[in-house]
């Protein structure tokens, strides 16, 4: 149960009778999985009003407990209730027991509040949670017994008495091995007897997930309550299928391989649903494939969260590679997690996985000892509590063993990071943690150094921040350590001191003071072999035999994500960590998610920085922390007098490191301010050959990265120099003092516009792949310049990036690019604009891919009209383009082949709009002219080679093929499949795998059909194409309609003809589809018709896309 529910609900339950007066139980069903709805004596009553249902929803899912009326009023108006909050709310109410009709007495007052008397089975949330209790049960039963049988195999094993009939003796080999006894369990001998086990664990996780109608009180994500607890059921119901499909992995269901893709494909970032399909591909015999789905889901989660996958993915595919391929249990079984029961208490947890390690404790003698002398400067930043001064105990009779304490708190987010230090000690005498300030440096090293001391190793701990003199680094040292040294300390001296000591020393903040330390450094190498040296800098020692760890900001959240993976974020779980110190009660709640996941963003996910904004939610909500975030340099700040000056605020954090750097050093920073999304290393070089002419460019840039303020990264072989947002924000600062920061970003804004006419030149030749990621890498900058332009009134830069970039960016899907013509055409500066009819063009076409038609009509007239005041090739190209897409989704097909043939003969590259023309040939019956307009694109494109023109031309050549010859079509599709992945022309790839589904579903290959429209439902969904999505489910509702699934074809049908962004169907194609309709409606009846086109007139493309995803996956058990 949701936290949110929880708070609505009191201690006091309410007994179940709803007799009637004659004493007869009156059956009452309330679904929420899915579309609310109320059944009363197994008839459905329509329950109107948003409010209504959702006080209904809000005591069903209350499970029979009172809700108070006045929750019920907050829930509603969480706000500003108004002053008749109260008489609304019972007006529902009594409303409610209208609907009930005869078995209105289970709405009962209870003192302040109301409750719904319900059984178990009344409430469909209900018995999911029930059924999946059970589910884990049974696989709970039968985990034990696997481990059992393990356990006293090893017995048997290490002893010669074991006796037959012995469990141990009775196992056929390791129970994971293989059935050899009872197929339920893999053992051989008495536990498969025993009630539960995967059997009975596969039945209840089917009943459950049969339950799921799709998403859980979608109607309400404005009742926060409400909307918590659709977020526990989608859970609970994920954990259930999870469960039901380890079940049948146990059971060696032969069906269970097409239902795991399926839900993989639903849940790409869920690792245990990938593991479970990697287990069933491989006992199916497919190892290539489960490898292949265990790289591709390797590669999603880390360009999607940032995050490595769990090692448990790695183990599996080692596993697999192997060749020991014997499911179910090997590698050890995933675990069955049990449904989520009610929340902790507010405050009573912290948050997810934020659990201390294990030793969190401070070690045993931490406090100081009498007279021991701390380290000059000790004092620590926030998010790394002060370390402690040394505290000693007996180890030798001549010296103490010296120690430092755990910093308290869980150390969110490094555990790797922790993992790869402790292992680097282990055989380097000299690690430097290096990274920008802020970003957490000293708490790992002092938490890898702790370990180390309760592991028993002499450890000392020298804070450098407050020694602003290189001369006084051995001091402090020696100081630190209690050395007796006559005279000024020196390197060399420090080191002869610990010659015969084993020790690890702690040098903290070096970056200042780096001259000193790579002196003392390079003494202790070479005279003191038993010290080992952990440094933490912002910039590296360059001792020869220096191991540098560059720790890296926390990874962020991804945009738009579910509260659930945002609660497992480690940037997330440290703000919620903070934030919790100062209010225990804080949680992470649907209403706040989005705020705090930007904030993050924002602060780069930099620990000092959480840590600060956190800090003012003593003052501030989420949402209000997040519109103060402009001032974030200042604003975040934290007033403790123990804390280091430098991490009062974030701007003293950077002014810090920026004040290290030479004048050069720091212009080259200054031209990197304005790219957001970071550069490639030729724009490194033109910008430091304007800022600093005659020098090496790459000697700033050395020292700028070693500094840790330019983070290098390497995306597909590529290195790019990035900044982080705080230091941008600082360094624009910075800029606008100096009045250099207009010239910066007229600077920036001229390499927009080169940058973009340069890949769009790329992406529509033989160099596409390269281009394409190079417009992936500067979408960022492009879009930033771009906003840039607007704001100073440049529409001529605006225009240029505009349409440089446009028509490339259909072919990938990139709607945001789309969008970029759409929401031109509006500005009021364009219209006497020379180049004003070839965007009219552009923004028809692009309002037509995103299914705003009347929108696209609008444009397409505007279009048509100005282009007749130009004779410019290129208006006239993009204008007969975007008016002949338009009459295609219209079935205005041969005006659609008409425009699109001018348009051929204006064009440079004419092959995209021939294949176009060859799509209207072809839908408007002209198959033998569809084929010669193939063949003529394809010498176009031969001349012109292009990879994305050229699997467009074999989309279209697939398409003219489909009805006469389906095997030639499938290998068009297949090839033109190829084609576009090699490009990454997503949107050409998806509609050539919609027809591609076609032809097998055509060809009888159902399965494989299934998997492919699962596949595209959910592609369209993420990219935003409505039209093709409404392509996509009126061929599945063909292919429901051919597997007895008639209600929901005729649904969804009904659903495509009425949606104003699907395609009109015209000719063949609409008469197909009335006989289609015609079929249904004979099998179903009218009245069933009547109530589903009802239905149908409410269904969204996501609602109907849910839809047509649960009916296919009940009709994959047949076809697998």
């Amino acid at each position: 149960m949701s936290a949110g529910l929880e708070l609505l609900r009191s201690d006091r339950p309410v007994g179940h009778s709803g007799r009637t007066g004659g004493g007869a139980v009156v059956p009452v069903r309330i679904d929420v999985l899915g579309p609310l709805c109320l059944f009363v004596d197994g008839a459905p009553v329509d329950v109107p009003g948003h409010r209504r249902r959702a006080v209904l929803a809000l005591l069903a899912v209350a499970d029979g407990r009172v809700v108070p009326t006045e929750t019920l009023v907050d829930a509603l108006w969480p706000d500003d209730p108004p002053e008749t909050g109260h008489r609304a709310v019972h007006s529902h109410l009594s409303r409610l027991r209208r609907h009930l009709g005869p078995a209105a007495s289970r709405l009962e007052r209870a003192g302040a509040g109301y409750a719904l008397r319900l059984g178990p089975d009344d409430v469909d949330a209900t018995r999911l949670r029930a059924l999946a209790r059970q589910s884990a049960a049974a696989l709970a039963h039968r985990s034990a017994a696997v481990l059992a049988h393990r356990s006293a195999a090893a017995l048997g094993r290490r002893s010669a008495a074991a006796l037959p009939g012995d469990p141990a003796a009775g196992l056929a080999g390791d129970p994971a091995a293989g059935p050899a006894g009872d197929p339920a369990t893999g053992l051989a001998g008495g536990p498969a007897a025993v009630a539960g086990g995967p059997a009975a664990a596969a039945r209840a996780a089917a009943e459950a997930v049969a339950l799921w109608r799709g998403p859980a009180l979608a109607e309400f994500a404005d009742v926060a309550a409400l909307a918590a607890e659709a977020v526990g059921l989608r859970e609970v119901f994920l954990q259930v299928r999870d469960d039901g499909l380890e079940a049948r992995l146990a059971t060696g269901d032969p069906t269970v391989t097409a239902d795991a893709a399926a839900a993989a494909a639903e849940e790409p970032l869920r690792e245990r649903t990938t593991l479970l399909l990697l287990r069933a591909l491989a006992g199916a015999g497919r190892a290539s494939d489960a490898l292949a789905a265990g790289a591709a889901y390797r590669r999603r989660i880390v360009e999607e969260t940032g995050l490595d996958a769990g090692p448990a993915v790695a183990a599996l595919e080692q596993h697999i590679a192997s060749g020991a391929l014997a499911p179910p249990a090997l590698p050890a079984p995933v675990p069955p997690s049990p449904p989520p029961g009610p929340p902790p208490a507010p405050g009573a947890a912290s948050a997810p996985g934020a659990a201390s390690a294990p030793g969190a404790a401070s070690a045993p003698g931490a406090a100081s000892a009498p007279g021991a002398a701390s380290a000059p400067g000790a004092a620590s930043a926030p998010g790394a509590p002060q370390a402690p001064a040394p505290a000693t105990a007996p180890a030798h009779a001549d010296r103490a063993v010296r120690t430092v304490a755990r910093p308290a708190g869980p150390l969110i987010g490094r555990d790797r990071d922790a993992a790869e230090l402790r292992r680097l000690l282990g055989t380097q005498r000299l690690v430097t943690v290096a990274g920008p300030g802020g970003v957490g440096k000293t708490r790992l090293s002092l938490e890898v150094a702790a370990d180390a001391a309760e592991r028993g190793t002499d450890v000392a701990f020298v804070a450098l921040a407050e020694v602003a003199d290189d001369a006084r680094v051995t001091d402090a040292v020696a100081t630190a350590l209690g050395l007796r040294i006559g005279g000024d300390p020196t390197p060399h001296t420090v080191a002869d001191a610990l010659a015969a000591r084993p020790l690890l020393l702690l040098l903290d903040n070096c970056e200042h003071v780096v001259t000193a330390c790579r002196d003392l450094g390079a003494a202790l190498l070479t005279r003191a072999p038993d010290v080992r040296i952990l440094a933490t800098s912002r910039v590296t020692l360059h001792v020869p035999g220096e191991y540098v760890v560059r720790l890296q900001p926390l990874p962020l959240p991804r945009a738009a994500a579910p509260i659930a993976e945002l609660a497992h974020q480690p940037s997330v779980r440290a703000f919620v960590e903070h934030a919790r110190r100062r209010d225990p009660a804080f949680a992470l709640a649907p209403g706040d998610a989005d705020a705090v996941a930007e904030v993050v963003r924002r602060i780069d996910g930099l620990p000092l920085a959480i840590e600060l904004a956190a800090g003012q939610l003593a003052v501030l909500p989420p949402a209000a922390l997040r519109e103060r975030l402009g001032r974030a340099l200042d604003a975040l700040s934290a007033d403790r007098p123990a804390g280091d000056a430098r991490h009062r605020t974030l701007r003293t954090t950077i002014d810090w490191s920026y004040r290290l750097l030479d004048e050069t050093e720091r212009a080259l920073l200054r031209a990197l301010a304005p790219f957001p999304g970071g550069t490639d290393l030729a724009t490194v070089e033109e910008l430091a050959a304007r800022t600093s002419p005659g020098t090496d460019p790459l000697v700033p840039l050395r020292r700028l990265v070693d500094a840790s303020l330019v983070i290098p990264e390497r995306t597909a072989g590529e290195a790019r120099y990035r900044i982080l947002e705080t230091v941008r924000a600082y360094l624009l600062d910075d800029a606008d003092a100096r009045g250099e920061r207009d010239a910066a970003e007229q600077a920036f804004l001229t390499w927009a516009r080169e940058t973009a006419r340069s890949i769009g030149a790329g992406l529509n030749g033989p160099d596409e792949v390269r281009a394409d990621r190079r417009l992936r890498a500067e979408l960022a900058n492009l879009r930033a310049a771009r906003d840039a332009a607007r704001t100073r009134g440049d529409l001529d830069l605006v225009i240029d990036v505009t349409l440089a970039l446009d028509e490339a960016a259909i072919y990938r899907d990139l709607e945001e690019l789309w969008n970029w013509s759409v929401e031109l055409a509006d500005d009021p500066a364009l219209r006497d604009h020379p180049r004003a009819a070839a965007v009219l063009g552009s923004a028809t076409e692009a309002a037509w891919l995103a299914g705003d038609l009347p929108r696209a009509e609008r444009l397409r007239t505007a279009a048509l009209d100005a282009v007749t005041r130009t004779s410019a090739p290129e208006a006239q190209r993009r204008c007969w383009g975007g008016a002949a897409a338009l009459a295609l989704f219209s079935g205005r097909f041969d005006e659609a082949q008409r425009l699109w043939t001018d348009a051929a003969s204006v064009a440079a590259r004419p092959a995209v709009h021939l294949a176009s023309a060859a799509l209207a040939a072809t839908y408007g019956g002209d198959r033998p002219g569809a084929l010669d307009l193939v063949r003529r694109a394809l010498d176009a494109e031969r001349a012109h080679p292009c990879g994305s023109h050229h699997a467009f031309t074999r989309y279209a050549e697939g398409e003219a093929l489909a009805a006469d010859d389906p095997a030639a079509a499938g290998a068009a599709y297949a090839t033109a499949i190829d084609l576009a992945r090699r490009c990454n022309a997503g949107f050409v790839e998806g509609i050539a795998r919609v027809g591609q589904a076609s032809v097998w579903t055509s060809t009888g290959d159902v399965a494989a059909a299934v998997r492919g429209y699962l596949s595209l439902l959910g592609y369209w969904n993420r990219t935003g194409n409505a039209t093709q999505l409404w392509t996509t489910i009126r061929n599945v509702a063909r292919l429901l309609a051919d597997h007895g699934r008639d209600a929901d074809a005729a649904l969804l049908l009904a659903a495509a003809d009425g949606a104003a962004s699907a395609s009109r169907l015209t000719g063949a194609d609409a008469e197909h589809a009335a006989k289609e309709r015609a079929a249904l409606a004979d099998r179903l009846g009218p009245t069933a018709i009547a109530a589903l086109e009802e239905r149908a007139r409410s269904l969204t493309a996501a609602g109907a896309s849910a839809v047509a995803r649960a009916a296919l996956a009940g009709i994959q058990p047949q076809c697998s």
